[in-house]
């Protein structure tokens, strides 16, 4: 099934305002443009976004409740009562999971982390778990990247004698829970300042607080040494949950991955080493494709307690192990995924004309429905759910695409699913497998009134028109300015334009393709990925090519050469 060729929007000529602008902050004209298309204006600003700083960190009991949730801690440690953290088999689960613990245990509490298995306890707070926590003797619980939609489960907890303390950032219920104290930077009437932390952001500042409240001998060194040693963990946190990488979780993953390059935690350089990055300098791309799918390919397919016990290590032999136990698992997780592809495809007639497809598959490996979900949507630009269906009931994952509400589509199938929640972009839910064919034809009546049955591909939102001469390295230094790169702060796209192309060499498994060009440095690599027979379309209308391209260091077996990661081609008019 052929994808639909989507549209190239081209910047607009450098403005007084981008020059000007270009001229206070001492940056090239391509820094500025990018700047101003992404709405930052003024000096003061934009040397905030040039040069992040640790020191424009919020503080942290600019939550509300806060304070609150400091002094239930402490009495905690005080009576030495049973904590829990409650968890989430997600990487940004796992990883505010692991924040919460070192502080807890650094504090001196009697504390340990759960996390219910995704195969058969699925995602959140569950009364089985609660019960089996109360009677091991737990009276405080703190959900991590879970919980405010949990109200029947809390107020369970409660009854039973357990006080509530929730950490979340997911998408809030008409009515939040009673009876728990809640740590989230949307609550209505009291926001925190930033409102696009993830689960292992929200953790960090609790973590913080915590430490700043706390009597530890020595305790700002204790509270600087984790302000810094824990970026690592909170970055990877981020930039796996793809929140925008903007205000605060700009400072944190770019302060994260510096960190991350020194990482003291024997887990994380374990898997650095297995992806031969030790000593690299690191991106948001390396997290984003080498790290945070090993996290989370085991609570995908195997058992969850694999990445949390690496992100936890201490012994480095240990860690060594996990880490290949880890690469065997995703190994595992890549095939079964292929798979899966194939069967969603194979049913395609029965989903296609659909706004909002929703795709049943046979399979018991809950955990990897989201994944083929994402890559429906990227491959057919519209949102899709995806369920895992063996026995009576059915587990699935959603992923939308801009402008299309999934919790919000959910909402009106309240009825007939058995739990749901998310937020707008990525839903999960459980339902009963006698009520899909209502669920999905009752969503696409719904989605047709919002969605275009068949919508047009995003556009290619371009940055700058380049000639082959700036593809330098100075150019690269200037753009790398603007990163970290991701979730509200891409790549800037570059775009050569007729470019003459003598060859096109298909490359790995024949989907792949490197451009032979007698205009491009020799110096620069090129490579596009699973875009071979685009390529070969276009070459057979015309020799000259308009080619879209991230600009980037590569690096491959130590050696590190300039290289173009094309994103698309057309042929030049």
């Amino acid at each position: 099934m052929q994808t639909q060729e989507r549209a190239w929007n081209f910047p607009t000529a450098s403005s007084d305002l981008s020059l000007e602008l270009g001229r206070l902050l001492g940056v090239s004209r391509l820094v500025s443009d990018v700047m101003v298309s992404r709405g930052i204006r003024e000096e003061g600003s934009g040397r905030k976004f040039l040069e992040p700083d640790t020191g424009d960190l919020l503080d942290p009991f600019l939550f509300p409740s806060m304070e609150q949730a400091c002094e239930r801690v402490h009495q905690a440690v005080r009576e030495q009562e049973s904590v829990v953290v409650y968890g989430d088999y997600d990487v940004d689960g796992m990883t505010a999971s692991t924040i919460l613990f070192w502080v807890l245990k650094k504090l001196g509490a009697r504390v340990e982390v759960f996390i219910p298995d995704r195969q058969s306890a699925g995602y959140g707070l569950n009364c089985d778990a609660i019960r089996q926590l109360r009677e091991g003797g737990a009276s405080l619980l703190i959900t991590v990247d879970n919980g405010v939609s949990a109200t029947a489960e809390i107020a369970y907890a409660v009854s039973l004698g357990v006080s509530v303390i929730v950490t979340d950032h997911h998408t809030l219920p008409d009515k939040l829970p009673e009876h728990a104290i809640l740590l989230h930077p949307r609550i209505p009437g009291r926001e925190y300042p930033f409102p696009h932390l993830c689960g292992a952001g929200v953790a960090y500042k609790f973590g913080l607080a915590l430490l700043s409240t706390s009597q530890v001998e020595g305790r700002e060194d204790v509270r600087e040494r984790f302000a810094r040693n824990c970026l690592d963990v909170v970055a990877i946190g981020t930039v796996a949950d793809m929140v925008p990488l903007v205000g605060e979780n700009r400072i944190l993953v770019r302060e994260g991955l510096r960190q991350l390059a020194r990482t003291e935690h024997p887990g994380l350089r374990a898997l650095l080493g297995l992806e031969r990055l030790v000593g690299q300098r690191l991106t948001v791309d390396h997290i984003g494709f080498k790290i945070c799918p090993k996290l989370n390919s085991a609570g995908r397919i195997d058992d969850h307690r694999v990445s949390l016990n690496l992100l936890m290590a201490r012994d480095v032999a240990a860690a060594g192990r996990l880490a290949l136990r880890l690469a065997a698992i995703n190994h595992e997780r890549i095939r079964l995924v292929t798979e899966l592809m194939k069967v969603a495809l194979d049913q395609a007639p029965a989903w296609a004309d659909r706004a909002l497809p929703v795709v049943v598959l046979p399979t018991d490996k809950k955990g990897l429905v989201g994944l083929v979900a994402q890559r429906l949507k990227d491959s057919f630009h519209k949102p899709f759910l995806v369920l895992a269906s063996n026995g009576a009931t059915a587990t699935g994952s959603g992923r939308s695409v801009d402008g299309f509400d999934l919790v919000a589509a959910l909402e009106t199938q309240r009825d007939r699913l058995v739990r749901f929640g998310g937020h707008a972009m990525a839903v999960g839910f459980t339902i009963e497998v006698s009520r899909v064919n209502a669920f999905a034809d009752a969503l696409a009546e719904y989605s047709a009134d919002r969605l275009r049955t068949r919508p047009d591909a995003p556009p290619l939102e371009l940055s700058a028109v380049l000639g082959a001469e700036s593809l330098t390295q100075q150019t690269l230094q200037e753009l790398d300015r603007l990163a970290p790169f991701g979730q509200g702060n891409p790549s800037p796209l570059l775009a050569l334009c007729r470019l003459p192309v003598a060859r096109a060499e298909r490359i790995g498994d024949g989907k792949h393709v490197r451009l032979e060009s007698p205009a491009l440095p020799r110096d620069v690599k090129n490579v596009g990925f699973n875009l071979s027979e685009e390529v070969e379309r276009a070459l057979k209308a015309a020799s000259c090519l308009d080619v879209a391209f991230h600009f980037e260091l590569d690096n491959w077996n130590g050696r590190e050469n300039l290289q173009m990661r094309l994103q698309a081609v057309r042929p030049s008019m």
